[in-house]
């Protein structure tokens, strides 16, 4: 648990994290854990957005790789509705196969919904990890044909106490938030989980170069500590300045993971002949600006502390700040050459849209 105290905050988040570990999606569960956090937002009554709302608030839900989010977001004073809102989440719903039904039809329309990036995301992490790396959203099929009982056990699986994060941040005293959070989860069992197996590396022999429209590069990076995935950040954030048009995507985890950079439908070829020393600088300054412009608002400190905490309990978004502090040419050129392919044994994985 964090609770930080924001004396002028005009908001009061108290951000829920549910860990995957012992969820993890698998080619038979793909897709329970994001129909378990469409199903939970609702509440066990089914009301909780229209207790929020009529409260003055509103809450806000999303399946990661490496957990579920619930982010509550009230006015300042609004603590006592955002304790009743969290007991909620982890409380036994009773889940139906009406319910289950309803929500993979809102399920189809989100699929149909995402953009190219996200589907470029979805096919790297496949192409890299194979059924370890299956996209959180998951097979309609299988969401389809889950029952209520095997929703039920994942989510009590899911809502362990050992495998929650909660994050508050307002304008609030610090001792007593604690202690509310702490009471309103006190009820859940403490259930061991062990954490799965580390991921491998990104097979180096499916790597393929090209520069068509539409193309994304993915880069395997060891986990948010590293300084590795800091140097893979910095480079790909200077990378994107060479031409318009081109996004870089991360997602902050304590395991494994991707960073991508590309575009719907842009041209990668400037990259090609981009050169680290004239971009080492930008990069170190782009990296460092995207880890602060994420801690500058309430709502999104928030939610960059959670995703953290939820995987370690001690890994915070400064440690990024810190290894770019101390960023070499060297480490940031290996990085750079990964993305252009000039590295010894590359390590960017093409996916082309």
């Amino acid at each position: 648990m964090l609770v930080e105290r924001t004396p002028n905050a005009k908001s009061l988040i108290v951000d829920l994290f549910v860990s995957s570990r012992g969820v993890e999606e698998t080619p038979q569960s793909h897709g329970q854990r994001h129909l378990l956090e469409h199903l939970v937002a609702l509440g066990a009554k089914g009301d909780l957005d229209r207790r929020l709302e009529t409260a003055g608030g509103f809450l806000r839900a999303r399946t990661l790789r490496d957990s579920i989010s619930f982010e509550m977001n009230l006015p300042p004073t609004g603590m006592k509705d955002a304790i009743s809102a969290l007991r909620d989440l982890v409380s036994e719903h009773g889940f139906t196969e009406a319910e289950i039904a309803h929500e993979a039809d809102i399920m189809e329309q989100e699929r149909a919904l995402r953009d190219a990036a996200a589907q470029a995301s979805s096919e790297a992490w496949g192409r890299a990890f194979g059924d370890r790396g299956l996209d959180p959203f998951g097979d309609l099929d299988t969401i389809r044909a889950t029952k209520p009982a095997i929703l039920e056990a994942v989510r009590k699986r899911a809502f362990s106490a050992g495998n929650l994060a909660v994050v508050v941040s307002g304008n609030v005293d610090i001792d007593a938030a604690t202690k509310a959070v702490a009471d309103a989860l006190a009820f859940l069992p403490v259930a061991k989980v062990s954490n799965p197996a580390p991921l491998a590396a990104a097979d180096a022999k499916s790597i393929a170069f090209g520069t068509s429209p539409g193309e994304f590069r993915a880069v395997s990076v060891p986990g948010y500590r590293s300084p590795d995935t800091a140097a893979t950040l910095a480079a790909a954030l200077a990378l994107a300045t060479v031409a318009e048009g081109l996004e870089v995507i991360y997602t902050p985890s304590g395991n494994r993971g991707l960073v991508l950079i590309g575009s719907p439908t842009g041209d990668l070829s400037a990259i090609n002949d981009a050169q680290a020393a004239s971009l080492f600088d930008l990069g170190r300054i782009l990296a460092a600006r995207w880890v602060r412009n994420r801690l500058y608002e309430p709502e999104t400190a928030a939610a960059f502390r959670g995703m953290l905490l939820v995987c370690e309990r001690d890994l915070k978004p400064e440690i990024m700040l810190e290894n770019l502090d101390s960023l070499q040419f060297a480490e940031f050129e290996r990085a750079f050459n990964g993305f252009t392919g000039r590295a010894s044994r590359p390590r960017a994985l093409a996916v082309k849209r």
